[in-house]
Parts: structure tokens; sequence; C-alpha cells
């Protein structure tokens, strides 16, 4: 039980992860589905079993959901800190942000990547430039953070910590799907 409460807080970030991964994919299994299409889901991605999106409305409103949700995440997160005042909901504010974040900054050593980001899509389907939807999104979920630090007053050394934590879990979650996918 010790070893449960020392370690608690990289447990919460682990299932915080999670539950970002999932609401997000989720967001566009369910939007998928509503437009009538048979959608298969993983904790990297969400596609139609069977063909394609036939039409870019469909694929637009698809990749938009997950945005939406993770937006949604985090703002829930932000009203419920306020409103519980309980600060260790943060992690529902953070993961949001690094889940969206972490492949942008993976795409400066691998360009090529970009496209396979929601917001890249958006940007490249609404014919902008590339990285101008992606810092809109990135840039509301930021803030969201900025607003919960202020009033609480997270230490560098504290955000440092839960970043890495988090980014640890996403890459586990991920190598893990791929790994089940695999079998």
């Amino acid at each position: 039980m010790h070893l449960i409460k020392k370690y608690r807080i990289y447990i919460f970030l682990f299932i915080a992860s999670l539950m970002t991964i999932i609401i997000h994919e989720f967001g566009h299994f369910l939007m998928g589905t509503v437009l009538g299409y048979d959608m298969g889901f993983d904790f990297n991605g969400t596609r139609p079993i069977i063909g394609a999106y036939s039409n870019n409305t469909d694929y637009f409103l698809v990749i938009f959901s997950g945005i939406s949700f993770t937006l949604i995440q985090s703002f829930l997160g932000v009203y419920l800190i306020k409103k519980l005042n309980y600060q260790r909901l943060y992690y529902l504010v953070l993961t949001p942000f690094l889940y969206r974040l972490i492949p942008y900054l993976i795409s400066i050593f691998y360009p090529q990547s970009i496209l396979l980001q929601d917001e890249a899509r958006i940007s490249q389907l609404l014919g902008v430039n590339l990285y101008l939807v992606p810092i809109l999104i990135i840039g509301i979920l930021l803030f969201n953070c900025y607003r919960i630090n202020k009033t609480y007053q997270i230490n560098f050394n504290s955000h440092l910590r839960l970043s890495l934590v988090s980014t640890l879990s996403f890459i586990i979650i991920i190598k893990l799907n791929q790994m089940l996918l695999f079998f």
C-alpha cells in the first residue's frame, strides 16, 4: 500500500494519459459511426474498417471530432479544478496539451510525419499553412495549462516531471498498442 501511495502521481498520470488517448480516439470513432461508417478503434488511430470516407466533409468531421473531444477534456479539467479546488486534476489539462504537442515536436526531426496529425490534416483540407490549425489548437490547450498554473503556481520542476512521466506514458501506451496489433 505504501508503494502505491508513493508512486500514485505516476499512476494518475498514466491513467490520465490513457484517458486522453481514449477520449480523443472516441471522438473520431463516435463521429464516424454517426456518419454511418463501420469504424475501427485502437490507441493510435481510428478509421473505417472497410473502405474510406466517401467525401472530404465526412473526413473533416471525423478528424475534427477527435480534436474537439480533446479540447472538451481540457476545458472540463479546468472547470473541475476550479469547481472542486483540487490541483491534482491538473493531469486532465496537461495531458491533452502534451498529447497534441509531442507529435509536432517530433515532426521537427521527421517532417514527413506532420500529415499523420489531425490538426495538420485539417489545415491541409482547408488549404492553409500546415501549422496554422496546430498552433491554434495547441495554443488553446497551453492557455488552459497557463490558467491553472496561474492559480496554483505549479513550479517548473513539477511541470518538467509531470511532462516527462506523461510523455513516457504516451510512448508506453502506443508501443503496447503496436505490440498488441502485431499479434
